[in-house]
């Protein structure tokens, strides 16, 4: 079986694709290690780091350089998709034609490598991509979800639905696809309810984490408890909110430590820094030993995001035996059992999230007596049953175009 693995900006100019590797390498190399051939298309391969056993397409090669040639290869895909290119174009023209281009190229990589299935992740920019061309060349295309497609938060600058774009190319490529995965319960609904899509083209299948050997340190024994938020510092992750219930609690013995960067990082540190906030500290990236090893030496793992897909940090800290204050989202309260491996806090409501933070501190002699509970939801969420997720998808889908 060949599968083609799209990147992100399989449709855009830029080295974003990059930014999807670290999700998708894991899932690669399981569905080699279970004999599929996997195939990798992106604009920019000099941006990844290169699996052995993954043929790497780009993208530019495929297409060709030559700017004639392309500009009678365009206008030639244009006028044989006519409908729903034209839709595109009214939005925009210039990323219609990037779509174009990729189509293309993906057609070419369809025919030249005798691809059984296209498998897009992340869906946009590179969703509306691939979808007209695996149709021409009659192979079904499987839709892997990540959390951000179809989101339309302006509020927070957060959604790929925040584009007129985005909004028309889902209606273009939607009824293209042959099924959709989805990194929670929410997005499922979401697509059924929203999108007209059948419930048995949609399958719910979480992110996986790998077995995590906990570092040799213990949960720290220090005065005050200790909480870690991880994650960018942007607005989604709603760190500020850390800053509000911290400058409400005077009496309260509690430390925050953020780990991460962003485009706001700098703003967040002033923010504390003039507030005159003593219980939280910035702290940069760090590796992921050492981030597991920070991560056992907290009491709890506080996650104030305004919006999640299926959140990795949730479920490697439920896989290090520690509970989580996260906020009340629908994909939390997938995962969160209140009292028995974490709690829930309205993400717009500090005072809440004070209360439930004093609550802990009470409780705190109880929380190594929630490991067993936090192991046993992380033992739920493997990359082997993703894996087999896809296997069985693959399946369907190759069974139902050879009916």
């Amino acid at each position: 079986m060949n599968v083609l693995f799209l990147g992100i900006s399989a449709s855009i100019k830029g080295p974003r694709d990059g930014i999807t590797y670290p999700f998708i390498v894991k899932e690669m190399k399981a569905l080699l290690e279970r004999g599929v051939t996997v195939y990798f298309l992106a604009r920019h391969i000099d941006a990844h780091d290169e699996i052995d056993g993954v043929t790497y397409l780009s993208l530019d090669e495929l297409v060709g350089r030559h700017r004639v040639v392309r500009a009678l290869q365009l206008i030639r895909y244009f006028l044989l998709h006519l409908r729903p290119l034209l839709r595109l174009a009214v939005c925009d023209v210039n990323r219609t034609k990037s779509v174009i281009f990729a189509e293309i190229g993906i057609a070419q990589a369809i025919r030249q490598y005798d691809i059984d299935i296209l498998h897009t992740h992340f869906l946009w920019p590179a969703g509306e991509a691939g979808v007209l061309s695996a149709g021409d060349c009659r192979i079904p295309v499987v839709a892997t979800l990540r959390g951000a497609e179809l989101i339309n938060r302006p509020d927070i600058d957060y959604g790929a639905m925040t584009n007129p774009f985005n909004r028309v190319a889902a209606h273009v490529a939607f009824p293209r696809i042959s099924h959709f995965t989805t990194p929670n319960q929410y997005l499922s609904e979401v697509l059924v309810k929203d999108y007209g899509v059948p419930p048995s083209r949609v399958t719910y299948l979480p992110n996986g984490v790998e077995k995590i050997d906990p570092p040799a340190g213990k949960r720290h024994s220090g005065e005050h408890l200790k909480l870690l938020a991880i994650g960018r510092v942007i607005k989604l992750k709603n760190h500020s909110l850390l800053v509000d219930a911290a400058s409400l609690a005077d009496d309260a013995e509690f430390e925050i430590v953020i780990i991460g960067e962003g485009r706001l990082r700098d703003q967040l540190q002033r923010e504390i820094e003039t507030r005159g906030q003593q219980k939280i500290r910035l702290h940069h990236e760090v590796s992921k030993s050492e981030l597991y090893e920070m991560m056992t030496d907290a009491d709890c793992i506080v996650h104030p995001s305004l919006s999640e897909g299926m959140p990795n940090v949730v479920l490697e800290a439920f896989a290090l035996g520690r509970p989580c204050l996260a906020s009340d989202i629908p994909v939390h309260r997938e995962l969160i059992e209140e009292g028995a491996n974490g709690w829930l806090f309205d993400p717009h409501n500090a005072n809440e999230l004070l209360e439930k933070i004093r609550q802990i501190i009470a409780r705190r002699n109880e929380l190594s007596g929630m490991e067993v509970r936090c192991r046993e939801v992380a033992a739920g969420f493997t990359l082997s049953r993703k894996v087999d997720g896809y296997l069985g998808i693959y399946e369907q889908v190759l069974n139902f175009g050879a009916d």
